[in-house]
């Protein structure tokens, strides 16, 4: 079997209730997807009790009741849990500055012969 099958054989069964067509190629990836239509959210909040369908989900959230976060804006000190929603942060202290271009965060990437190196938390990061 290879990895990126291109044939995906798990289709969600919603496809003809609400028109969902969404495809998988394993049985449970599209296990999870079906949660989303069905509206169960098993995991809960440990701080407020908020439901997510999905463990990952809930995990992100919990991050914005310990202010433990893996990037942190420089600038105006918010916190985000993916590199992603730093890099497209509006900054309101920075003026028209916006993102991680627009600031010196602690995410920073440099080329090094090949080599990757990222800064995060003030600790270097080979890759």
């Amino acid at each position: 079997m290879l990895i990126h099958e291109p044939f995906k054989k798990y289709k969600c069964p919603f496809r003809t209730h609400v028109g969902c067509t969404k495809e998988f190629n394993r049985p449970d990836k599209l296990k999870a997807h079906i949660l989303s239509h069905s509206g169960i959210k098993p995991y809960k909040c440990f701080f407020c009790q908020k439901a997510f369908s999905r463990r990952a989900h809930m995990v992100e959230h919990q991050q914005s009741h310990t202010d433990d976060y893996r990037f942190r804006c420089s600038t105006c000190n918010k916190g985000f849990s993916r590199q992603s929603y730093y890099r497209d942060h509006k900054c309101p202290t920075a003026g028209d500055r916006t993102g991680a271009a627009g600031q010196t965060g602690e995410v920073e990437e440099e080329e090094d012969e090949d080599i990757l190196t990222l800064t995060w938390r003030g600790e270097k990061w080979r890759g």
